[in-house]
């Protein structure tokens, strides 16, 4: 199985174009992250992830899918009622951003345009982060190993809101692609100093989802009159 595996990899880098050697990147990248959460599994302490609400925005790892699966580090959003703690579970809608060629008059039915209201809670959170961090890093005294530990996390909020940069123009919610996942998988929060610890969407974009989930997974019920 092994062998199969690596020939498999091999055959996708030998094809030499770039589809084939990034989707052979990926595969690597995704067996190595599987490898650490199998590793994790019997000590990961769910209640350790901060409290998520309904509508709470996350950061997952959803790995390498096939097909038109959604896969990778996505945004999603919690449809959970109420998330206990300890439960090591969690149900979520990934998102997209709308791109250079997204035609938002044509979308899916599977598909929720809600605006760039999350690009502004999270640019304008990211952006106090990073001068908390910058002013953090320019005070005297600092020792070196919390001097590391600023850099580190000034560094990922930096990359943080060049990816949210990507939401300027509004997302997509896709609907067709809910799915329920470990904890394990959840990139940001891990901890309240995270960037999306508290970040949620409003009710009004709750509210259409609830009625997207409703037209697409549930009958309409005709009442007939006795």
């Amino acid at each position: 199985m092994i062998k199969n595996f690596n020939k498999f990899l091999d055959d996708l880098i030998f094809e030499e174009n770039e589809k084939s050697f990034l989707k052979a990147d990926k595969i690597s990248y995704w067996m190595e992250d599987w490898m650490n959460y199998l590793k994790l599994e019997e000590s990961f302490e769910c209640r350790r992830i901060p409290k998520l609400k309904r509508g709470s925005v996350v950061k997952v790892h959803l790995g390498f899918n096939i097909g038109k699966e959604e896969g990778g580090l996505h945004y999603a959003i919690v449809l959970d009622n109420n998330n206990a703690l300890g439960h090591s579970l969690i149900t979520i809608v990934p998102l997209t951003s709308v791109k250079p060629k997204t035609d938002l008059k044509n979308l899916y039915d599977n598909q929720l345009f809600i605006g760039d209201e999350l690009y502004w809670s999270l640019i304008n959170k990211a952006t106090v982060m990073l001068n908390k961090l910058e002013s953090f890093m320019n005070q005297e005294g600092i020792s070196a190993s919390n001097h590391l530990k600023i850099k580190k996390e000034l560094d990922y909020t930096k990359r943080v809101i060049n990816e949210i940069n990507k939401m300027k123009k509004g997302s997509i919610v896709l609907m067709g692609q809910i799915t329920t996942i470990s904890k394990m998988r959840i990139y940001d929060p891990k901890n309240k100093f995270d960037v999306l610890n508290g970040v949620r969407v409003s009710n009004d974009i709750l509210d259409k989802i609830d009625n997207k989930l409703h037209d697409f997974y549930l009958k309409k019920i005709k009442i007939v009159d006795k």
